[in-house]
């Protein structure tokens, strides 16, 4: 969508869940760095948890100096996805560009990989998340079995319970 209908949706939300509700933006790393500027000047009475990725962070593609000027310029906590190798942590650490970073059990290769990744970002204070996946219960069990097992992991996890109808898990919730 157009950012300045991506705005007004977010303020239409914040009027209607309160401020007690946290909220989050992720855009998928479509903005222009004027773009980005321009929209989080216009959310920042929204009182985003963070917005995710406003500029193209994750998956080989990357601008990490774009984000590091964008978060001296706003007030809104940022995050970046798709960052699960250590080589990339280190380039969001070193360009100081992220105030949180969303590991992922499987961009980490498993369990141990992403326990790893979490002990170093959390060892330069950054923020701790997970991505969230499409995935099927035994995917869900082990991210929240990983959410629970990384101390300071503090930004709650997205779980997509509504895609686990006729799931091999049985019992509910986790």
């Amino acid at each position: 969508y157009h950012p300045d209908l991506e705005v007004e949706l977010v303020h239409q939300v914040r009027r209607a869940v309160g401020s007690a509700v946290a909220i989050r933006m992720d855009v998928n790393g479509v903005w222009s760095r004027s773009t980005a500027v321009r929209a989080l000047k216009k959310l920042e009475d929204c009182d985003l948890e963070y917005l995710e990725d406003p500029l193209q962070t994750g998956y080989e593609l990357h601008d990490y100096e774009g984000m590091a000027a964008l978060r001296r310029r706003v007030q809104t906590p940022l995050a970046v996805d798709g960052n699960y190798r250590i080589r990339n942590l280190v380039e969001v650490i070193r360009y100081d560009c992220a105030d949180v970073i969303l590991g992922d059990y499987y961009g980490c290769n498993g369990a141990r990989g992403a326990q790893q990744f979490y002990y170093m970002a959390r060892s330069f204070d950054l923020a701790l998340s997970m991505h969230s996946g499409y995935d099927l219960g035994l995917a869900t069990a082990a991210r929240a079995h990983l959410a629970a097992a990384v101390p300071g992991l503090l930004h709650p996890i997205d779980m997509h319970y509504h895609q686990l109808s006729d799931d091999v898990l049985a019992g509910g919730m986790l």
